[in-house]
């Protein structure tokens, strides 16, 4: 994105292309009049360039459908990360956690990184 200045704590755009906000949008499926709602409502955009923004997605017919289509694969990694924090706690072994994780020991030895 084109970060022009910053004024203490809020970092304004004064300069947006519509590629920046595809960009975003295939990265995090997140639809791109979102994006620009977000900036406005944290100043990083103001109301005005945000009610012209909103105009030309309009005008242009970006609404529906939105210009790009999000391609992205969403997967859950939540069991994963219940797995690691029960192991980390020593609630399971790390045997029983890669038997429920269906990977071999070694696998899921080397997958779990600890903070020392």
């Amino acid at each position: 994105m084109n970060i022009a200045k910053t004024d203490g704590d809020k970092t304004s755009m004064e300069q947006l292309t519509i590629n920046e906000l595809c960009d975003l949008k295939m990265r995090f499926g997140i639809s791109i009049a979102a994006i620009m709602a977000r900036a406005r409502d944290l100043g990083m955009v103001t109301a005005d360039l945000y009610v012209r923004f909103s105009i030309t997605m309009n005008q242009q017919g970006w609404r529906n459908p939105e210009r790009v289509e999000f391609r992205g694969q969403e997967s859950s990694n939540r069991f994963d990360q219940l797995l690691y924090r029960a192991t980390a706690g020593e609630l399971i072994s790390l045997s029983k956690a890669a038997s429920l994780a269906g990977k071999p020991l070694a696998m899921f030895r080397e997958s779990l990184q600890m903070v020392s």
